[in-house]
């Protein structure tokens, strides 16, 4: 646990090219969250690599057939859709090719199983602050599988990262594995809300965590399907739970944020992201299947009497 996802990318992708050289190529998704492009980017404008987009995981053959690449760097879970891709067959794809996958799980760590060793997958980044609950500014989490725990020094070498943290020797010396990433001095505060955090995760079951997700997210999209019919308003995530990650993504092509002001006005704690989607994320520990029928409830309420369009939800918004 360190810094946060962005940080903890450039940290790895940095990484993954010095195990993997001399390959220098890095396969990013075009339309992934930006911050995460926008890292790959900074690599390569400072020479360090080069960029070969795909629009979808379908294109990853193709971009792995030169052979060159040293990293594939994908969301595990679409930030607006929702859709989930097929960790297991992409890390054997990449694996077959002699590329690295680098799996940002910011929006299914904590909702859906995940099973980073069985599934081969080499690095992986994450926040802590959505379905893992650090609190707001919780720190960031890294994963490196250990096959890849010794291959390199960290892009970012501080006094935490040492093999001896407190003896304070002039140079250098990595720790062995993951604890050679972490780099100045923590912030201790939210370190200590996700310790509290991290307490409670241990005790569940990740197998119980999923059913438990599943039912809460079929359950929501059964909702929307009734009792929203004809109100303007679709399921914009796949309808398979097995391909769906934390969020349930609906489109509401008249003024998605309008609708999302709305109801956080109303109690109903969600996002929007523009143009035209909202996102519920029922969380397995805390959400219950009464509170989907009450945000449902709401949800149909507020578009049968457009009350959405009170010109006080226009306010600027992420």
């Amino acid at each position: 646990m360190a810094d946060s996802t962005s940080v903890n990318l450039y940290k790895l992708l940095r990484y993954a090219l010095a195990a993997n050289a001399p390959r220098r190529v890095i396969v990013v998704e075009r339309d992934v969250f930006p911050s995460n492009r926008y890292v790959a980017e900074g690599i390569a404008r400072a020479g360090l690599a080069t960029l070969r987009f795909i629009d979808s995981a379908d294109q990853l053959p193709s971009a792995l057939a030169p052979g060159d690449v040293a990293v594939v760097a994908l969301s595990h879970v679409d930030y607006r859709s929702s859709e989930r891709l097929d960790m297991a067959a992409l890390n054997a794809r990449a694996r077959q090719a002699g590329a690295l996958t680098l799996w940002d799980l910011s929006h299914s760590a904590g909702a859906v199983a995940i099973d980073l060793r069985g599934t081969g997958a080499d690095l992986a980044v994450g926040c802590g602050y959505k379905y893992l609950c650090a609190g707001p500014g919780g720190p960031s989490f890294l994963y490196v599988h250990p096959r890849h725990a010794d291959a390199g020094w960290p892009a970012v070498c501080g006094w935490m990262g040492h093999a001896a943290t407190f003896d304070f020797a002039p140079e250098f010396r990595p720790a062995p594995g993951a604890d050679r990433f972490p780099v100045g001095t923590p912030p201790v505060l939210a370190q200590a809300a996700f310790a509290a955090a991290a307490a409670i995760w241990r005790d569940v079951d990740p197998a119980a965590m999923d059913a438990r997700h599943r039912s809460l997210t079929d359950t929501l999209i059964d909702l929307i399907d009734t009792q929203c019919e004809g109100l303007g308003i679709e399921l914009a995530s796949p309808r398979a739970h097995a391909r769906r990650g934390g969020h349930v993504a609906l489109q509401f092509a008249n003024a998605a944020p309008l609708l999302a002001q709305a109801l956080v006005h109303h109690g109903v704690v969600l996002s929007a992201r523009k143009p035209d989607a909202i996102r519920f994320a029922p969380h397995p520990l805390v959400t219950t299947h009464a509170h989907l029928w009450a945000a449902v409830a709401c949800l149909r309420d507020l578009l049968q009497r457009e009350t959405w369009r009170d010109p006080r939800f226009g306010k600027p918004s992420v």
